[in-house]
Order: structure tokens, then C-alpha cells, then sequence
């Protein structure tokens, strides 16, 4: 997900003592696009055609073109039965113009065919729209905030759990008010069963100081945590954050640090800052003034407190190797 992020408070109240320290989408992520079928509605909005037989073979010809990685074909076979009214074939041409794949990217097909498939109730239509609003690539003149938000909703009544998150994302940044935050923050929640990415949105509005949701660090560690294991970076710093300093959760240093270790190697910010100033005053780990100066001067551009650490760390350095009287 693109949705702007407000990162937990992130400032250690600590520094150099001794120195002087986004579904299981459906069709994104499996190799094949998994097409549940609805009920067809009753709509005026799309011409019902009876599909030419064998209607379930030539989709099965699509899908095979699909997984074989012949994508012209596949969108060959999947535009012409959505035109004939085949939602799950709609879903399919639908993503193949999103992700570009075997033709050039096209946002504007990708929409108009995910909008055909939603006629034709094909939830993987629902949520390629809502992926598409969420990840910024769709206009007002291609659909509307308030079309997506419908789809997604549907999607949800259709029992499809990875629309919660794409809907939360959608609340906040299009319909924002106290009572939609919340709810977002309800569909996050709901939505970190299955999604580790859902669980961080959802652990960082338990911290961000906003009303809605109350914070709750106590509620956002076990969230954290759940991203942080599932390898989501900026997570792995804001998790061992939080358990050096035992807010919301029982003090651990040293696990602290595996976890700031692991945001810093993976070029996460803040994980290089938190990785340098435990290695300055060997909290956590032994202390390691080397790994401190690399790291503090890898963040020292972006964190002007890793400058100032690193300046510090400078300045140790050059008395410890001055000559003594």
C-alpha cells in the first residue's frame, strides 16, 4: 500500500552517555488470479450476452495463457469474453493492463475493465480497483473515490478480507473524519489476520496522537510485532523501539537491538540511527564504536540527530588518540 504513513514516534530518549550514543491480493501476489464467482445482478448498466460455448474452456484457455506467461494471449481471450459479460475474464484483462504485463501499463483499461467486472459481481474486479485508487493510479475520470468505496465495500460483503485494508487505506485518505479513522482502524485490525501490512497500519494509529483510535501502545506491540516478523522494515525499527524502552511492552534490550540490527541492514533510517546508538554506548550488545561511526554515518543526512551522533562519535575518537601530556 502507498497510503501516507504516520510512523510511530520514533525519537530514543537516549544518547551518548559514555561518549562523553501492505491479500493476499488476489491477483497480486499468487501466480494466478484466483476468480470467485458471485450471482449475477440485475443491472442495466451492461448488455447481458449469452457467451459463446464452450464459455468455461476458452476462461481455462485464458487462465492456461496466464500461467504460461503468454499474456498477449491471455488478454486476447479475456477481453473478448468480458465483453461478453464474463466478470471473471473482465478481472483478468483487467490486471494484466495494470501490471503491465506482456503490453505497456495501462491504467485507464485496467479501470474499465475491473468496472466491467464489478457489473458482473467478480470481486477480484472490486479489489483491483480499490488496489488501483490506493496505490495512486486512478483518476477521478476513470472512477470515482466514492465508486472505489463502494466496491470495496461490496467486496467485503462478499466475503473478500483483503478488500478491509485497500477500504481502510481509502477512508483515510479520501474520506477522512473521526468516525471513518476509526473505522479504518477497525477494518486494519480485522484485516491483520491475514495481512501483516494491515497490522502495522493498524499499530501505527495506536500511536500516532490522534483520538481515533485512542493510543494504546499496549494494543500496537503485539500489532508490531506481527509486522516487524513478517519482515516489514520500517516496522522492525519501531518494534525494537518500543522494547528498549518497555512502552507497551516488557523491556528487552537486547532483543532490541537483533531488531534494530535488522532494520539497519535492510538501509531502514531510523533502524541505522537506533543500530548506531546502541553499538556507541553498548546497550544491548557489547560496544562497538566501528559499527556506531558506519551506521550513524549512513542516517547522518536524513536524522539530523544521527549527525549529531556522529559528530560525537568524531569527537571520541580524536580524544581517545590525542596524545597525553
Amino acid at each position: 500500500m502507498k497510503l501516507s504513513k504516520k510512523r510511530l514516534s520514533k525519537i530514543l530518549l537516549f544518547f551518548v552517555a559514555a561518549i562523553s550514543l501492505l491479500a493476499n491480493i488476489a491477483l497480486a501476489d499468487g501466480p494466478l488470479p484466483r476468480m470467485p464467482k458471485g450471482p449475477t445482478p440485475k443491472t442495466d448498466l451492461l448488455t447481458q450476452q449469452p457467451l459463446l460455448a464452450p464459455s468455461v474452456g476458452e476462461l481455462r484457455n485464458a487462465m492456461r495463457a496466464y500461467r504460461q506467461g503468454n499474456y498477449p494471449r491471455a488478454l486476447l481471450i479475456s477481453k473478448n469474453l468480458a465483453e461478453r459479460g464474463n466478470g471473471d475474464a473482465a478481472a483478468l484483462a483487467g490486471f494484466i493492463y495494470e501490471k503491465g504485463l506482456g503490453t505497456a501499463v495501462d491504467y485507464s483499461n485496467a479501470a474499465r475493465f475491473y468496472k466491467m467486472g464489478i457489473v458482473q459481481n467478480s470481486t477480484d474486479s472490486m479489489v483491483g480497483l480499490g488496489r488501483m485508487l490506493v496505490d495512486g493510479h486512478l483518476n477521478a475520470s476513470l472512477a470515482t473515490n466514492a465508486e472505489v468505496k463502494t466496491a470495496l465495500e461490496r467486496a467485503i460483503a462478499l466475503g473478500r478480507k483483503d478488500a478491509e485494508s485497500l477500504l481502510g487505506s481509502v477512508l483515510i485518505a479520501h474520506f477522512a473524519s473521526p468516525e471513518n479513522n476509526q473505522r479504518a482502524f477497525e477494518l486494519y485490525k480485522s484485516a491483520a489476520a491475514i495481512d501483516a501490512g494491515a497490522a502495522y497500519q493498524a499499530a501505527i494509529m495506536l500511536d500516532d496522537g490522534e483520538p481515533n483510535p485512542v493510543d494504546d501502545v499496549t494494543l500496537a506491540a503485539p500489532l508490531l510485532k506481527q509486522a516487524a516478523e513478517a519482515g516489514i522494515v520500517p516496522a522492525q525499527s519501531d518494534y525494537g523501539r518500543i522494547l528498549f524502552g518497555g512502552h507497551g511492552i516488557e523491556e528487552n534490550r537486547s532483543e532490541a537491538a537483533i531488531w534494530f540490527r535488522k532494520a539497519a541492514e535492510a538501509h531502514d533510517i531510523d533502524g541505522s540511527f537506533y543500530w548506531a546508538v546502541v553499538n556507541a554506548n553498548g546497550l544491548g550488545v557489547p560496544r562497538n564504536i566501528e559499527i556506531a561511526k558506519t551506521y550513524a554515518n549512513f542516517a547522518r543526512h536524513q536524522l539530523p540527530d544521527a549527525q549529531r551522533l556522529y559528530e560525537q562519535i568524531l569527537a571520541f575518537e580524536a580524544a581517545r588518540t590525542a596524545p597525553r601530556n
